[in-house]
């Protein structure tokens, strides 16, 4: 794996938020995954100039440098190579389904972390028409059942 260009591979940077236990909320920002591992982005403001040296970095062309670069603008972003992933599920919590990702830490020790998405707009636009179209739907068969009899 460190002979490939890291790439990213997928990306949440609407809003993510990350906690470790029932209910208390870690931080809210950017999660990222390249196919060297898991990032996670506080949201903070960036200074013009810090602006300026990550378009230069997206520019250059280089995932690695860019990522490393915004890690290291916050003492509470943090990544996770992904050889140290054990595993990756959907956990019910009392803020609704949440990304689970149990991993071992740097001590060698086992921690979890969860994750939970805000969806974007479009996502849930795109819900809430599909859970009122269900609706139709029911209604209707219902109704063609009703009309049948």
């Amino acid at each position: 794996m460190s002979g490939l260009k890291e790439q990213v591979l997928k990306e949440h940077p609407n809003y993510t938020v990350y906690f470790r236990q029932i209910c208390k909320v870690c931080g809210v920002g950017n999660l990222i995954l390249t196919n060297r591992r898991l990032t996670f982005l506080n949201r903070i403001a960036l200074s013009e100039e810090q602006i300026e040296h990550v378009k230069k970095l997206a520019q250059d062309g280089s995932v690695s440098k860019s990522v490393d670069y915004v890690l290291s603008l916050d003492s509470r972003n943090f990544e996770i190579p992904l050889t140290l992933i054990q595993s990756v599920g959907l956990r019910l919590s009392v803020l609704g389904f949440a990304l689970q990702v149990t991993y071992r830490d740097k001590s060698g020790r086992s921690d979890v972390i969860k994750f939970k998405f805000k969806p974007s707009m479009m996502e849930r636009l795109i819900k809430f028409v599909s859970h009122e179209n269900s609706w139709k739907k029911a209604i209707k068969r219902e109704l063609k059942r009703i009309a049948a009899q």
